[in-house]
């Protein structure tokens, strides 16, 4: 497992989520399971999928309790986060 860091980038300093986390990429899309460390959901598992093209990484999330999702979307008032991340190289 991995313990993943989400800083601001506006501010530099801020930790947006901090989360102990698994991938698993021989699934298709590949699977995601992380434990959030801090915060209002501290110490419920989530469950995701990810996808990486290029640089980018696409992440859908379900809410605490609830089944991995099975796409890339996410609706009004369905719990699923779904972010896109640009890597960079450090």
């Amino acid at each position: 497992s991995h313990i993943f860091l989400a800083v601001d980038e506006a501010s530099g300093q801020q930790v947006v989520l901090k989360a102990r986390f698994t991938l698993d990429p021989s699934t298709n899309p590949g699977s995601v399971n992380y434990l959030n460390l801090e915060g209002p959901l501290a110490k419920k598992p989530q469950m995701g999928i990810f996808e990486r093209r290029g640089d980018l990484l696409r992440i859908c999330m379900s809410p605490p309790k609830k089944p991995r999702p099975f796409d890339f979307s996410s609706t009004s008032g369905d719990g699923r986060t779904l972010t896109t991340w640009r890597l960079e190289q450090a």
